[in-house]
C-alpha cells in the first residue's frame, strides 16, 4: 500500500512544471508522464494540412468499361465457359446458345448472297450494253439501282449473322456468345440450361483499369474539393485524383459523392470493395487537425504542440483560430509545418493546464 502510494506522489507532484509566457503556457513533463497519460502526437506535414482521412469508400468499375454479353435470339444455354473473376480476352467464346432462329438467319443470308451476285452480273451486262450503244441510260441506271439494293440487303443480313454468334457460311444452331473487350467477368447472370430471350445479359465483363473510388463526404469536405484533388487508399497502395465532385445530397445520411480515379495499384482493389480513403484538399483554408487533437477553456481553443526531447517533454498550449468544419476534422490557424501536435492524452494535458500544473 505505501508502495503504490509513493508510485502516485511521484508521477503527480514533482514532475510538472507550468512556464506562463506572453502567448502561451508550456507545460514541462517527465517522460512517464507522457506514457501514463497517453499521449501520441502526429505531424502537420505527415498529412494533417488539407488531409481528410478514413473517409469511407466503394470501388467501381467505370461505366464506359463494362460490357454485357447478350444474346440478340431466343434459346437455350447451353454452357457457360467463364466463372465470376476469371479474365477473358476480346473475341473469346464466354458461352454457347442453341438458337434454332439462326437457321433462319443463314438461310435469309445465302438468299441475300445469291441476289447479289445476280444484280452484280446483271449491272456488268447492262454497263456493256450500254457502252455498245444496245441500251439506254436509263436502264442502266435502274440495273444499277437494283445491284446497290441487294448489296445492301446482303450487308444488313451478314451484320445480322455477327450480331447472333453465328459464321456466315455454316448452317448451325449452336453459337458462340463473344466477349468484346479484355477483362474480367464481374458477374455470371444466367446458368447452362435456360431458356433466354433476345437481349438477356449472359454475363458482365469489366476492364479493371483505371478503376473509380466513390467517396462519401459531407457537404463541407465537398465544397473544399476541386478536381484533381489527390486520393489515396493507404490500406492498399493505390492513388488517384478527383475527377468529379457531386451535387446531389444522398436522402439518408445528407453526403456528398466525390469521384476518384485510381490508376497506381488499381489491381490491388476489386470491385465494389469498401475502403478508407484519404483525401489531400488543395483548397482547404489553414491546417487541419482532428477534433481530438482541440481543448477548450472558456471562448478559447489550443492545441499542444510538443517539444523538448525524449528526456524533458514539454507541451506548449497554443491557441488557435478555427476557420473551418468538416466533420471530426477542423482547421484551424496558428499551427505551422512540421510541428508535432497532441492527438492522444489531449484531456490529461488540459487538465494540468487548468489546474496550475496539480
Amino acid at each position: 500500500m505505501l508502495a503504490t502510494m509513493k508510485k502516485i506522489y511521484l508521477f503527480v507532484l514533482p514532475l510538472l512544471f507550468v512556464l506562463q509566457g506572453a502567448d502561451a503556457q508550456v507545460l514541462q513533463l517527465k517522460p512517464e508522464q507522457v506514457r501514463g497519460l497517453g499521449i501520441a502526437t502526429e505531424s502537420v506535414d505527415d498529412g494533417l494540412n488539407g488531409m481528410f482521412k478514413r473517409l469511407p469508400a466503394r470501388v467501381e468499375v467505370p461505366a464506359g468499361q463494362i460490357q454485357s454479353v447478350v444474346t440478340t435470339l431466343d434459346g437455350v444455354l447451353e454452357a457457360v465457359l467463364v466463372a465470376p473473376g476469371m479474365p477473358v480476352r476480346k473475341g473469346q467464346t464466354v458461352a454457347r446458345i442453341v438458337a434454332p432462329q439462326s437457321l433462319d438467319l443463314q438461310l435469309a443470308h445465302a438468299e441475300a448472297s445469291a441476289r447479289a451476285a445476280q444484280a452484280r452480273a446483271a449491272l456488268k451486262r447492262d454497263a456493256q450494253l450500254y457502252a455498245e450503244g444496245i441500251i439506254p441510260q436509263s436502264r442502266l441506271e435502274l440495273t444499277r439501282t437494283a445491284a446497290q439494293e441487294a448489296a445492301a440487303r446482303l450487308t444488313s443480313s451478314e451484320r445480322a449473322l455477327t450480331l447472333s454468334g453465328a459464321t456466315p457460311g455454316r448452317m448451325e444452331a449452336v453459337l458462340g456468345l463473344k466477349s468484346r473487350i479484355d477483362g474480367i467477368v464481374l458477374e455470371q447472370t444466367v446458368a447452362a440450361g435456360e431458356h433466354v430471350t433476345a437481349g438477356s445479359a449472359v454475363a458482365r465483363i469489366g476492364r479493371l483499369a483505371p478503376l473509380w473510388l466513390e467517396i462519401q463526404v459531407p457537404q463541407q469536405i465537398a465544397a473544399q474539393t476541386k478536381l484533381g484533388d489527390k486520393v489515396s487508399a493507404p490500406a492498399f497502395g493505390a492513388s488517384g485524383k478527383i475527377i468529379a465532385v457531386g451535387r446531389a445530397l444522398d436522402a439518408a445520411t445528407q453526403n456528398v459523392m466525390l469521384r476518384a480515379e485510381i490508376v497506381e495499384g488499381a489491381a490491388r482493389l476489386s470491385p465494389g470493395q469498401l475502403v478508407e480513403a484519404d483525401l489531400q484538399s488543395s483548397s482547404a483554408a489553414g491546417h487541419a487537425v482532428p477534433a481530438r487533437a482541440l481543448a477548450r477553456d472558456g471562448d478559447k481553443t489550443f492545441v499542444f504542440i510538443a517539444g523538448g526531447d525524449a528526456k524533458a517533454p514539454s507541451f506548449e498550449a497554443r491557441p488557435v483560430k478555427l476557420v473551418g468544419q468538416a466533420g471530426d476534422t477542423f482547421f484551424v490557424d496558428g499551427v505551422k509545418r512540421g510541428e508535432r501536435i497532441a492527438v492522444q492524452g489531449v484531456a490529461g494535458l488540459k487538465a494540468m493546464l487548468v489546474g496550475g500544473g496539480e
